[in-house]
């Protein structure tokens, strides 16, 4: 009995730990492939820059002039991601390096002094190396938690083109590769940990709606965990405010597992969207509407006075993720005010709730949308809204492809719909975009393929150039 209890209480609070997550970002076999392609193409131009821009003529190093020094062969490029268990970083593989150095010293005599020079090459081959960080969450951010650094090289050797010589200094270097490898963690723990703070510290964590308010979305847990090829994040975000928020009644489900078919995934619990409209849009909040303007509109000077209608929230605004549909409610009171916000008599209104189903597996989209009024007055429609979809979809793309008028066509299907996201967000981005919406019960599930074009690796390279000035 003691041993179900305890199998039960496991079983109780692991339940509760995957609740706890909101958001899950997974990145599949393929898309980890693409990553690290990019990674690899972008290390190897970092590391023509570096072999194109790190020359030293003419420094004198205690006794020692180098005369010259230059990188001729540098290949780190054989990366692999690392996202488990709360560490996230990057392991090298099999790199080599070839380092020249043009190196006199000067040795003073009766007369003036002797020229003792040469050329000094080093090695490294087989040069495996870890650099990750630990990751947890503080004040809301993301905060490292201690730099990890392991670097190895197999094989160092230098080469002073004397036998005798090189037999010495290679005995040398072999007692001291271990204390300068130790030496370079060090130096990349020291500032490891305020440089990934300080890209933790500029990323966003809020959002502006409309300049109506900010959607503050601070991190409460986190977890990474890797397996075969595919990385996943998880972590608990809710909205805030500065005053206390009831959550009771807000339903809290595990989110699904995506599939592997695309690059990479992103699972947004329902409850995000709803604990954001209990924080900002709570039972209570009023809002009005200028209905006097818009009656001038269609009745000109006939309709000259201002009337307001005014409405009390009864139930904030609900969003729910069922499998392939949508589904929002929303009930308030209402009241009609004169031109000094006085109350109408006999214009207040018992709470009116409007409800509805969106399913979004159809061809076109938003086709078949039902809607349900409760109330005082009941009201059950059908609606076709993909006619709307067309027209914005026609908006976009009479801008992006500037053709002008373009005539009417049915376009609100998933291929349109992530024809127009590509065209104003990801087609200078990435090649081949396929984009995937599916709804599971409590949870929307995004889904993006798609592979960086020039451009994409174009602007991270410049900007890495520009650094070496």
């Amino acid at each position: 009995m003691k041993v179900l209890l305890v199998l039960v209480a496991v079983l109780a609070l692991s339940g509760e730990a995957v609740n706890d997550e909101t958001f899950r970002g997974r990145l599949n076999s393929r898309g980890t492939q693409v990553v690290e392609n990019m990674m690899r193409s972008m290390i190897r131009r970092v590391n023509d820059l570096i072999k194109q821009h790190t020359r030293l003529n003419n420094m004198r190093i205690g006794p020692v002039n180098v005369e010259g020094f230059r990188v001729r062969t540098l290949d780190t490029a054989n990366v692999n991601i690392i996202m488990d268990r709360n560490r996230l970083g990057v392991k090298l593989n099999n790199g080599r390096v070839h380092l020249t150095a043009q190196l006199a010293v000067y040795i003073n005599v009766l007369f003036g002094h002797i020229r003792v020079a040469g050329q000094f090459d080093t090695y490294g081959d087989a040069i495996n190396a870890q650099l990750d960080t630990g990751l947890s969450v503080s004040g809301g951010r993301f905060r490292s938690q201690g730099m990890g650094c392991n670097l190895h090289v197999g094989r160092p050797r230098v080469d002073l083109h004397l036998p005798i010589i090189n037999h010495l200094a290679n005995m040398i270097l072999q007692g001291l590769m271990p204390h300068v490898t130790r030496a370079v963690c060090t130096g990349v723990k020291k500032y490891g940990d305020g440089m990934v703070n300080s890209v933790f510290q500029s990323v966003p964590t809020n959002i502006n709606v409309l300049n109506l308010f900010r959607l503050e979305f601070p991190v409460r847990n986190f977890r990474s965990w890797s397996r075969h090829m595919v990385a996943g994040v998880g972590m608990e975000v809710r909205p805030v405010n500065n005053q206390g928020v009831n959550f009771s009644g807000i339903r809290r489900l595990a989110l699904p597992e995506a599939e592997d078919g695309h690059h990479a995934c992103a699972s947004v619990s329902d409850f995000v969207a709803n604990t954001a409209s209990r924080t900002f849009l709570p039972v209570g909040k009023s809002f009005s509407v200028d209905v006097g303007s818009i009656l001038k509109q269609f009745f000109g000077s006939i309709f000259n006075d201002k009337v307001f209608v005014q409405g009390t929230l009864t139930k904030s605004p609900t969003f729910l993720a069922e499998p392939q549909e949508f589904h929002f409610s929303v009930a308030a009171s209402g009241r009609i005010l004169d031109k000094d916000g006085n109350v109408v008599p006999g214009t207040e209104t018992d709470p009116i709730e409007v409800i509805v189903r969106a399913p979004n597996n159809e061809n076109p989209m938003f086709s078949n949308v039902k809607i349900e009024v409760k109330g005082p007055i009941a009201i059950n429609v059908n609606l076709n809204l993909s006619s709307l979809v067309d027209m914005l979809l026609k908006f976009i793309d009479d801008a992006f492809r500037g053709k002008g008028q373009v005539a009417m066509q049915k376009r609100a299907s998933n291929a349109d719909i992530v024809r127009a996201i590509n065209e104003m967000f990801l087609g200078r981005l990435f090649s081949g975009v396929r984009l995937a919406m599916s709804t599971r019960h409590g949870a929307v599930i995004v889904c993006l393929s798609g592979n960086p074009t020039a451009h994409a690796t174009n602007i991270v390279y410049n900007a890495l150039r520009r650094s070496f000035g």
